[in-house]
């Protein structure tokens, strides 16, 4: 697997309960993970990444811009608050 330069690779994650706290520990985890790269390619210094930008979903804050976190911009919610799913699969 290759990505061209300039790809962008979309993550979305959910995180539950007092989990939150650890956000600041997934995106320096995401980073060093992206410094190594994805798939047999890293072993040849290819298929690099950062970590340029994350946004909460339920806010639309921006939570980290490439260099700092803003956790003011997290919100979150309880899960009896959200509405049903409707459908089988996620």
């Amino acid at each position: 697997m290759e990505f061209a330069d300039g790809a962008r690779l979309e993550l979305k994650l959910l995180m539950f309960g007092d989990y939150i706290r650890y956000f600041p520990h997934t995106i320096l985890a995401l980073q060093q993970f992206g410094s190594y790269g994805l798939d047999d390619a890293r072993h040849i210094g290819q298929n690099k990444f950062e970590v340029v930008e994350a946004r909460c979903e339920l806010s639309g804050g921006i939570v980290y811009d490439g260099s700092k976190i803003y956790p003011s911009n997290i919100k979150a919610v309880d899960v009896v608050d959200l509405p049903p799913v409707k459908h089988r699969h996620l």
